[in-house]
């Protein structure tokens, strides 16, 4: 019986490290925007439970804009966000999709100064998602 303890716990530590490495994969780097510099940030979608939660106990969440409908010159929209660490940064972070109103074509963002100029002038409409992401900003794009 003393033999079987030491594989038990072997098998439990292994299926517990096979869970934190596929957590991790859900993890992804993207090219972001911030203040017209482009910037890497790691990002981990929450589960749905987890996003509604946060949505209604929190309304200071911050924004990171996207834009699924728009492929800038055949390229994928590069997110937008409107902080940066030292910058009253949270880690989280609510997705606002950015949909161009008829008559205005899509293209890039580079900062949330153009996304309200933008709002203001009757380019695009924001729809706030039920999307919660935790984002860690790694550094300048290089």
């Amino acid at each position: 019986m003393q033999h079987k303890r030491p594989a038990i716990i072997f098998s439990f530590g292994v299926a517990m490290l096979a869970g934190v490495l596929m957590a991790a994969s859900n993890d992804s780097d993207r090219s972001t925007f911030y203040s017209g510099q482009q910037f890497t940030m790691n990002v981990k979608p929450l589960d749905a439970a987890s996003a509604s939660a946060i949505i209604a106990r929190s309304s200071q969440l911050h924004s990171l804009y996207l834009s699924d409908a728009c492929d800038p010159d055949g390229r994928q929209f590069v997110t937008v966000m409107d902080a940066i660490e030292g910058d009253s940064y949270s880690p989280l972070w609510r997705g606002v999709q950015i949909e161009f109103n008829p008559g205005y074509p899509c293209h890039q963002f580079r900062s949330e100064d153009e996304i309200a100029a933008a709002v203001k002038s009757g380019e695009i409409s924001l729809k706030p998602t039920g999307y919660v992401y935790r984002c860690r900003v790694i550094g300048p794009r290089k």
